[in-house]
């Protein structure tokens, strides 16, 4: 009896030992948390506590958008593995600004075991700032903002740009695309459906350049008068490449576009005089040697009216001074003042001209060195200066007052021009440079425009406008055996 009792026993102890054998054969799964998370991608971490000596054949996790699992499934599968302990998977395919449900889980003989549900949200876009503001059709942009998923298009108004490389989710580079049916258009960045837009808008660098033929001779010569006087240029004087004086004078009517000879003008040759678009001209110097020599300065005053030169008195100012309007009244400053017979020093006076009394005072002074190799231009009241290292000034002569403005975004001024077309003035021409620049008193601010197609090395003669077009005019300065004639261009500064 009591073996029989033993026997028993035995059998029970080894039933229940081989159903606790059978109990941990289920692997035991905890589902981590979320080890990185941004716009599109996530990376979890899952852990396999215990794997109840059965072999674990697959293992990983579970996301959807259902917290229930039943609809929308990613399951990121790891493979099998007989590894205790915390395990990583990652996913780059979701959407940005979801909500969305993950476990762990692991296969057992054909037995699924999940961990415990958890959730998460991906982060939003977000746009920073873009540049440059102002470009070239077929340059790159870069765009910086966070979260910018790899499914990101960017676009130029309607046009799509082409995507060059998304960098760690939050540097986009596009090639700028051909420009469309206007040259400012807004930067729309779209994810995942949605569009963000900047609030500042893109603007591509426009104006259309053309040489539209050459002077009338093979004469070069620079530093003389420029007058535009309704539809006629008054063209000349200065002084040739080598040395010598520059006699003539050209008219050019705008009409039909022919340039004739001036044979009126009795005033003496002249090299970096004044002039005005009323048609007064003077100062200047006869012979201006550039270390040694006599100095001949010349202090007559013309005015062109009617097709004929009038004398009208003398100036105080001599050569490469400039003379300017500002309610009627005539004012001249800059330039040099001679000294001796071969000296001569700067001029910061600022004379204000009677001119019905043909009589000059000093008004006021330039806080500046100033001559009309540098660029000035004027607008509505005032006369602006731009110095030979790009500081702008503007002067208010009816209340005497110099204002500093912004810095241009150029050093050099020598050389260069500036016209007045509309509410904007055009700047360029700088010797060795062929970047144009639109300068905005309004705003006073500075952009570019389509550069000059042209030699660099060629000096500006003169430049006008003309039916809203800026013509310039360009030569050779360097070598006078060059028997080149000098190049007009057209540039239309709106036109793409």
């Amino acid at each position: 009896m009591f073996l029989r009792m033993r026997y028993f026993y035995f059998i029970i102890l080894a039933i229940g030992v081989m159903g606790c054998e059978e109990e941990q054969k289920s692997p035991i799964v905890i589902t981590e948390d979320v080890l990185y998370l941004s716009g599109e991608i996530v990376k979890l971490s899952g852990r396999i506590y215990e794997n109840g000596g059965s072999p674990v054949s697959e293992h990983g996790f579970e996301i959807s958008t259902s917290e229930n699992f039943d609809s929308d499934v990613t399951t990121l599968k790891l493979g099998a593995t007989n590894n205790i302990g915390q395990f990583i998977g990652s996913d780059s395919t979701l959407l940005s600004d979801r909500d969305y449900s993950y476990r762990a889980y692991a296969v057992s003989q054909e037995n699924i075991i999940y961990g415990h549900t958890k959730r998460f949200q991906t982060l939003s876009p977000r746009i920073k700032y873009f540049s440059p503001h102002i470009a070239y059709e077929g340059e790159t942009m870069t765009i910086v903002g966070s979260n910018l998923s790899s499914k990101t298009k960017v676009f130029f108004g309607d046009k799509e740009a082409d995507i060059v490389s998304i960098l760690l989710e939050s540097i986009i580079t596009v090639n700028i695309p051909e420009i469309q049916q206007t040259p400012v258009v807004e930067i729309i960045v779209q994810i995942d459906g949605e569009n963000y837009t900047f609030q500042e808008p893109f603007e591509y660098i426009v104006g259309d350049w053309k040489k539209v033929g050459n002077f009338i001779n093979n004469i070069n010569f620079f530093n003389g008068i420029n007058i535009q006087i309704d539809n006629e240029l008054l063209f000349g004087l200065g002084y040739i490449p080598g040395g010598e004086s520059n006699e003539q004078i050209w008219k050019l009517k705008f009409d039909n576009w022919e340039w004739e000879e001036v044979f009126n003008y009795p005033g003496t040759t002249l090299r970096g005089p004044f002039y005005d678009e009323s048609g007064v001209i003077g100062a200047g110097a006869s012979v201006w040697p550039a270390e040694a020599g006599t100095i001949i300065p010349n202090n007559q005053m013309w005015e062109y009216k009617n097709g004929i030169f009038n004398n009208i008195g003398n100036t105080p100012l001599i050569y490469k001074s400039i003379l300017f309007q500002a309610n009627g009244v005539y004012y001249a400053t800059g330039g040099r003042q001679v000294t001796s017979s071969t000296s001569s020093v700067e001029n910061r006076i600022v004379f204000k001209y009677h001119k019905d009394l043909n009589t000059w005072t000093e008004y006021s002074s330039m806080p500046f060195e100033f001559d009309s190799d540098m660029i000035s231009f004027a607008y509505d009241c005032c006369q602006f200066f731009l110095t030979k290292d790009g500081r702008l000034w503007e002067y208010n002569p009816s209340l005497n007052n110099w204002t500093r403005l912004r810095q241009a975004p150029f050093t050099r001024t020598v050389g260069g021009f500036a016209e007045v077309i509309g509410e904007k003035i055009y700047v360029g021409g700088i010797r060795q440079d062929n970047k144009i620049w639109e300068y905005s008193v309004e705003n006073d601010s500075w952009k570019s425009k389509t550069d000059f197609p042209g030699d660099a090395a060629l000096y500006n003669a003169t430049h006008f406008n003309y039916n809203s077009k800026l013509y310039v005019i360009k030569g050779h300065a360097f070598d006078p055996s060059l028997e080149f004639p000098m190049e007009i261009w057209e540039f239309a500064p709106e036109k793409f």
